[in-house]
């Protein structure tokens, strides 16, 4: 899953910055404009909305639902560890995305920004393979899942200096706010059906418990991948561009 809120993350960039290439006209907001945070929040939202069923010219696919082929991620929480691959994932929510706020922070060679987001649900579904164990309890599992988290939202901070007219981005962070999730899936166990519904009540009952620890391991992976993506698009685009 990590994959596609980088993805979503980075159209949230790209809105910025390929005006001039989108097949649709975006409003320009000033930075020396007193309603200029509020400005950027209104131009997000209506852009996202127009992107959602895809921007062929910009090589965006469809938003809603977006597909994942095929995503791995290790887990390896002391007692706890697990190897879990994810394809053929579908994944839904991008419409149900709300721009909340843009603070955009400008000094003479560094700039911060911080976008803020809700949604009602996201959900996604698809095939896993997944390896692993609590302790001595080792377990294989391979089959179909879906996952739903409702009442999302989170915060997305991007910072870095401003060289040659480029944004060179040196951070960046993503962590978001789940009000509930729920899991499911078949077969993570392939020879009891009990230790699957076990194992799923325990994911579904105390998922609080288990979030602070997994959310590093994946913010580890979307927050380099999301820097780097940022970079490669704005060594490209002049920064005066970007925020006039």
């Amino acid at each position: 899953m990590t994959r596609s809120w980088v993805f979503l993350l980075f159209i949230q960039s790209t809105i910025f910055i390929v005006n001039a290439k989108l097949p649709f006209a975006v409003p320009t907001c000033k930075r020396d404009s007193s309603d200029y945070a509020l400005c950027l929040k209104k131009v997000l939202q209506q852009v996202w909305t127009k992107v959602i069923p895809g921007v062929p010219e910009l090589g965006i696919p469809s938003l809603e639902p977006y597909h994942i082929q095929t995503e791995s991620f290790d887990l390896d929480m002391g007692d706890i560890n697990a190897k879990i691959r994810v394809k053929n994932v579908k994944a839904y929510g991008a419409l149900n995305i709300l721009w909340q706020s843009i603070k955009p922070h400008h000094s003479k060679d560094y700039f911060k920004m911080d976008a803020n987001f809700t949604t009602s649900r996201v959900f996604a579904e698809g095939d896993y393979k997944a390896e692993g164990g609590f302790g001595t309890f080792k377990q294989k599992g391979r089959g179909k899942f879906n996952l739903t988290l409702d009442n999302l939202k989170s915060t997305v901070h991007l910072e870095g200096p401003i060289v040659n007219d480029r944004w060179v981005i040196k951070e960046f962070k993503f962590r978001p706010e789940i009000g509930d999730l729920k899991f499911w899936a078949s077969n993570l166990n392939k020879e009891n059906d009990e230790i699957t519904a076990a194992i799923l009540s325990v994911i579904n009952d105390y998922w609080r418990d288990f979030l602070p620890e997994i959310l590093p391991f994946a913010e580890n992976i979307w927050n380099n991948a999301w820097k780097n993506l940022t970079n490669e698009i704005m060594k490209n685009v002049p920064f005066s561009e970007i925020f006039p």
